[in-house]
C-alpha cells in the first residue's frame, strides 16, 4: 500500500510499504527497480485525481457524480511512464538514492506530457522493506494531466451540444397539430382550416407572372393529410406533411391543369408560418 502528498507544489512523495526481495534489507530500492517505478505511477495517478477532485468539490452534487464517473475513467486510460533512468549515487549514511528520469502521462486521445524529474529512494528507519519516494517536477506533470482532463470534457461537450443542434426537431403532436392559418414559402402561401380529421386548404404559388390556384380537402391521419383526386376530372392529389409546429410540407401530383405555363411544380415546397 502507499499513501501520498505533495509538498511545496513541486515536490510529491509516497511512503511504500510493500516488501519485495530487493527492498527487504536495509537499503532502498534501487533507480530501476519494477517497485520504484511502479510507485511514481501510483504517484502521479493518486495527485492527479486528487487535484481533479479538488477542483469539482463544490459543484452540485448531481454533477459531481457525473464528473466522478468522468474522472474513473479518465484516469484509467492515462499512461505513466517512468524511463531514461539514470543513478546518481547512493548515500550510505541516509540510505538513500538518488535517481534521474523522464516521467511521462499520456492519455487514449494522443496528448502526452514529459518533465525530466529527479527522485530520491531512502530506507525508512523501521525497515521491513518500507521506503521513501520523493520526485521533483511531478507536481506540473499533474498540473498538465488535469488540464488535459477538462480540455477533453469541453471538446465532448462541444461535440454533443453539435449534434443536439443537428438532430432534427421531434416531429409535431398529432394531439396539438398546427395545421389553421396561413403558412408562407417564397412565392406561394397555403390557407388552412381544420375540421376534426378534415383539413381545407387554398395554395397559391407563383413563378415570375405564372401562378398555381388550388382549392381542395384533404383527410388527416397522424401528421400527414392526403386529398385524393381533387376533382372527376382530372388526377391531381395534394398531400400535407406537417413537422415541427409551424411547418407543413406540400407535395403535389399532376396538378398542371391548375397552374400557369411555367409555375407548374411551384406549390411543392415548405411553408412556415
Amino acid at each position: 500500500m502507499s499513501t501520498t502528498r505533495i509538498r511545496g507544489g513541486a515536490t510529491l512523495g509516497a511512503a511504500f510499504l510493500a516488501c519485495s526481495l530487493v527492498a527487504c534489507g536495509t537499503k532502498p530500492p534501487e533507480c530501476n527497480d519494477p517497485q520504484a517505478v511502479a510507485t511514481a505511477k501510483e504517484i502521479v495517478i493518486a495527485e492527479t485525481r486528487r487535484a481533479l477532485e479538488a477542483r469539482y468539490a463544490r459543484f452540485p452534487a448531481d454533477v459531481k457524480r457525473k464528473l466522478e464517473t468522468d474522472v474513473v475513467s479518465y484516469m484509467n486510460t492515462l499512461d505513466v511512464k517512468l524511463d531514461e533512468i539514470v543513478s546518481n549515487g547512493y548515500s550510505s549514511e541516509s540510505k538513500k538514492n538518488s535517481c534521474g528520469g523522464k516521467l511521462t502521462v499520456a492519455s487514449k486521445e494522443g496528448a502526452a506530457y514529459s518533465v525530466r524529474t529527479g527522485y530520491t529512494l531512502q530506507a525508512i528507519a523501521e525497515g521491513g522493506g518500507k521506503f521513501y519516494m520523493e520526485m521533483d517536477n511531478a507536481a506540473t506533470l499533474v498540473a498538465a494531466a488535469a488540464q488535459n482532463f477538462e480540455v477533453q470534457l469541453v471538446d465532448r461537450q462541444i461535440r454533443e451540444e453539435n449534434v443536439r443542434k443537428q438532430a432534427p426537431a421531434p416531429p409535431a403532436d398529432p394531439a396539438s397539430l398546427d395545421a389553421a392559418g396561413e403558412f408562407k414559402s417564397g412565392e406561394g402561401s397555403v390557407r388552412l382550416e381544420r375540421h376534426s380529421d378534415t383539413i381545407n386548404f387554398a395554395i397559391n404559388s407563383a413563378i415570375d407572372h405564372h401562378t398555381c390556384e388550388l382549392k381542395g380537402q384533404a383527410r388527416l391521419s397522424g401528421l400527414v393529410a392526403q386529398s385524393g383526386p381533387i376533382s372527376k376530372d382530372n388526377a391531381c392529389e395534394v398531400t400535407l406533411k406537417f413537422g415541427p409546429p409551424g411547418t407543413v410540407e406540400i407535395e403535389t401530383k399532376e396538378c398542371s391543369y391548375y397552374c400557369g405555363q411555367m409555375a407548374t411544380g411551384s406549390m411543392d415546397a415548405t411553408y412556415k408560418k
